[in-house]
């Protein structure tokens, strides 16, 4: 499997965050992982990492429902990040969501993929060879 630098989990459910970390080592694919639980501490700590290469999350996954700012405020003030970082990552909504509404919300933006939560190994290795 493909390997990357690192993966930003940005969602404020531990259980959830837990079993995609763990999935996620299952498969080898990075050693940095970071969370964000919410959208807002994402956006600053896509902007922190961003200054260096060598740590900038390359896959973003993205829950919907979170306090402080969802999914989709994330999204919308995503597009105002750098280019440098938006050209560099790709956004998969991760989440437990399955409205028809909400699927449509999300495709308006520049978004890798949208899959129901949990992550599994076999989940991010689709995700991945859609990407590479």
């Amino acid at each position: 499997m493909i390997e990357v630098k690192s993966i930003l989990l940005v969602d404020d459910d531990d259980i959830s965050n837990f079993v995609t970390k763990d999935a996620i080592a299952e498969s080898g694919i990075t050693e940095d992982i970071f969370i964000a639980m919410n959208g807002e501490e994402g956006l600053e700590l896509l902007k922190e990492k961003g200054q260096d290469q060598s740590l900038q999350p390359i896959l973003v996954f993205l829950d919907i429902n979170m306090p402080v700012m969802d999914g989709f405020e994330f999204l919308e003030s995503y597009s105002g990040l750098p280019e440098e970082i938006q050209d560099s990552s790709y956004i998969v909504m991760l989440t437990s969501s399955t409205d028809d509404e909400d699927v449509r919300r999300a495709k308006l933006h520049t978004i890798s993929g949208y899959i129901p939560k949990p992550l599994t190994k076999e989940k991010l290795e689709e995700v991945i060879s859609k990407l590479y």
